[in-house]
């Protein structure tokens, strides 16, 4: 809107200054001529997007998402606005996600999980789920992918299959957000896992008495 509102200015004092009784000189056309050229840069400079490193340019017109572009200066039509979205790898960390063994006993899990958007799918990405998909999409799937794998084992196995239990969350939030959302899971850490209070001092109970 702010384009055409300036172009209409310019264009309204290029034809108001050309029918008033001005003297017809070169003076007039070099002014003429200057308008001229401020309207073409202006055009040039609006028209254009710097779309950073590590980002699409998703492209809006009239409010509605309608494209996107790639990396470096990118040219749009003057009705169309860019808002810049990451395709960089993000990384959370989920502070002690609450979770039960098999007979129900507490555990409390923290875990890193690092994941990107493909770029090709990144608009239909934001058309569906919008620019917060993180905490819409990714986070209560981490948790309950959690919740899902701690349960089938015991509270004794939990922390000798610590690997398997990660390897089996991963793939299975990988495979889920990969087909449904093109968001790429590049890697799932876990950092601790811990029980209830009892749970601990009974573990450290039996260690004494061996």
């Amino acid at each position: 809107m702010t384009f055409f509102i300036a172009l209409g200015i310019l264009v309204i004092l290029s034809v108001v200054s050309f029918f008033l009784p001005l003297k017809r000189d070169l003076k007039f056309y070099l002014g003429q001529a200057f308008l001229g050229v401020i309207a073409v840069v202006y055009l040039l400079v609006t028209c254009s997007a710097s779309v950073p490193t590590g980002h699409i340019g998703l492209i809006y017109s009239f409010g509605a998402l309608s494209g996107q572009k790639g990396e470096g200066l990118q040219f749009v039509a003057p009705w169309q606005t860019v808002k810049y979205a990451s395709i960089q790898t993000q990384g959370k960390k989920f502070e002690k996600m609450m979770s039960f063994s098999s007979e129900t006993q507490q555990v409390t899990v923290t875990a890193t999980i690092n994941v990107r958007v493909i770029p090709d799918h990144i608009r239909d990405l934001y058309r569906t789920v919008g620019d917060d998909y993180f905490n819409v999409i990714v986070a209560p799937r981490v948790l309950q992918a959690f919740k899902d794998e701690t349960v089938k084992y015991s509270s004794i196995d939990i922390a000798p299959k610590r690997e398997v239990i990660r390897g089996a969350v991963r793939d299975k939030l990988a495979a889920e957000l990969q087909e449904n959302y093109s968001i790429l899971v590049t890697d799932l850490l876990i950092d601790d896992i811990s029980f209830g209070d009892e749970f601990e001092k009974a573990i450290e109970e039996k260690q004494r008495q061996t």
